[in-house]
């Protein structure tokens, strides 16, 4: 059996600051604009950067895994260079 829901229904169950929010929030029309408008995280340049350190970082632990351990002078040098 199917029931109809409302956005209503949802903040009936709910008394003061939390009906207040689920009121306010209702969708009350459709938007002309898609959810997702906020602007990329970085740049391309940054982007950039980022993904060479991440290969950096990578490659760094593929040369620990295969001599099969991390000495305390690497672990050193890595802190440093945060």
């Amino acid at each position: 059996m199917a029931v109809e829901f409302c956005p209503e229904m949802m903040a009936c169950a709910v008394e003061g600051l939390e009906k207040d929010y689920k009121l306010q929030s209702m969708v009350k029309s459709p938007s002309d604009t898609g959810p997702c408008i906020m602007p990329p995280p970085f740049n391309s340049a940054e982007l950039k950067d980022v993904l060479e350190k991440k290969d950096h970082v990578m490659k760094q632990v593929e040369t620990w895994e295969e001599s099969g351990s991390v000495g305390e002078e690497t672990i050193a040098n890595i802190l440093k260079a945060q």
